[in-house]
């Protein structure tokens, strides 16, 4: 659909809009924390490599070849610090991540339609370990899959569930204070950390009650270096027009006319 010359209810200087959009993005791109009302918006790469691939039925359901033992991962989440405690009990805290996306092989997924899903924080479990999660659940996912062995991009009301994450441990209980939301380093946690994705059918639309269960290393947790942070600006751009949608309508035609 032709953008350009289009009347709008916005009104003119649709073009001025978008270009000073454009310019933020720009100028926001180098940072790799950017400062909003919420807070700090940091960007949080976790990488790591495939360890384990388990199929609940591997001839109707499978992944394309991409992805096998030994094959890396990326994950990105995108984290408000200010970001408030959904947990009221003490030492235990649920935060909301403001977006998310990974990639493996030739499959990729991401989300920023609230809610994206969260952060755990444990500290001192049980009186005998911290705890540090990452979660996503159910983002865009794209990629082609083998079902009954044929090549098949499914639409995402294909999927019952997806569940991408990252598991941070620590026994000796030093790698928290309190259940507060820090960005973690990987020096803090124990050897036992790991990344965990399932994708599961929907047996009610595909006929097919089958999971695939990857399983895998985290060997980074990194945050941008200056000029690196591209992920950071998009993501929160594309978080922010969707809740300016909500009360500006005419938002997301105003920078589709860029």
């Amino acid at each position: 659909m032709e953008a350009h010359g289009r009347v709008s209810r916005c009104g003119v200087g649709m073009p001025r809009l978008a270009t000073g959009w454009a310019a933020f993005l720009v100028l926001a791109l180098p940072l790799s924390t950017t400062e909003t009302a919420q807070g700090d918006i940091v960007t949080l790469h976790v990488a790591g490599t495939v360890t384990n691939i388990t199929r609940t039925d591997q001839e109707n359901f499978d992944l394309d070849g991409s992805v096998v033992i030994g094959s890396p991962y990326q994950l990105t989440f995108v984290i408000d610090t200010d970001a408030p405690d959904l947990d009221p009990h003490l030492d235990s805290g649920q935060y909301l991540l403001v977006a998310s996306s990974g990639q493996f092989g030739t499959y990729t997924w991401s989300r920023t339609d609230p809610p994206v899903k969260e952060i755990q924080i444990k500290n001192n479990l049980g009186g005998y370990i911290d705890e540090y999660h990452i979660e996503q659940h159910n983002p865009e996912f794209t990629g082609t899959l083998l079902v009954g062995g044929v090549p098949t991009l499914l639409a995402n009301e294909s999927f019952e569930f997806i569940f991408a994450g990252v598991y941070l441990p620590d026994e000796s209980m030093t790698a928290l204070d309190s259940d507060a939301l820090v960005i973690p380093s990987l020096n803090d946690w124990g050897d036992d950390r790991v990344f965990g994705m399932n994708i599961q059918l929907d047996e009610d639309v595909t006929g097919l009650n089958a999971t695939i269960f990857i399983d895998g290393t985290v060997d980074s947790i990194t945050t941008p270096e200056p000029g690196a942070a591209a992920v950071v600006g998009l993501l929160w751009a594309a978080y922010v027009v969707k809740r300016r949608d909500r009360n500006y309508p005419c938002s997301r035609e105003i920078l589709s006319s860029a």
